[in-house]
């Protein structure tokens, strides 16, 4: 039996959750904005190891990762806001892979179509892996 007081948090506005959203904000703005242009491949790929990275040591498991999860994580009970940042990752990240596939560079639309199918499956584990948890019994 576990000796502890512990309930989660069911608020979203958490650290976890302001910090995805304001990463991927600061990311979307530095590739959008105009001076930048010439750097737009290299920051998305930047922010797409980022995001991966999060995604890997965040307190709330991703099916998708659940082989590193004994690991490679600290111990931590997860709260509703660390679940939220994970999904405002994987949004973030699949919509920098598809802002990859449009560019005209050959090389970085091949790259890009290798990270859409990675952050798509990524997206398609922690879906149907929910659904499995969810109707299990």
């Amino acid at each position: 039996m576990l000796a502890t007081f512990w309930e989660p948090s069911l608020n979203p506005l958490g650290a976890a959750s302001l910090f995805a959203l304001g990463a991927g904000g600061l990311a979307w703005f530095l590739i959008e904005w105009p001076v930048l242009a010439r750097f737009r491949v290299a920051i998305i790929f930047l922010a797409m190891v980022v995001f991966a990275a999060f995604l890997v040591l965040s307190a709330a498991n991703i099916v998708a990762f659940e082989p590193l999860h004994l690991r490679v994580k600290y111990r931590r009970f997860p709260d509703f806001d660390d679940y939220l940042a994970n999904y405002v990752v994987l949004a973030v990240g699949l919509v920098f892979s598809f802002k990859l596939i449009r560019r005209p560079i050959g090389w970085v639309r091949d790259l890009g179509l290798v990270l859409t199918v990675v952050w798509c499956g990524v997206v398609l584990a922690e879906l149907l892996g929910s659904v499995y948890w969810l109707y299990e019994s």
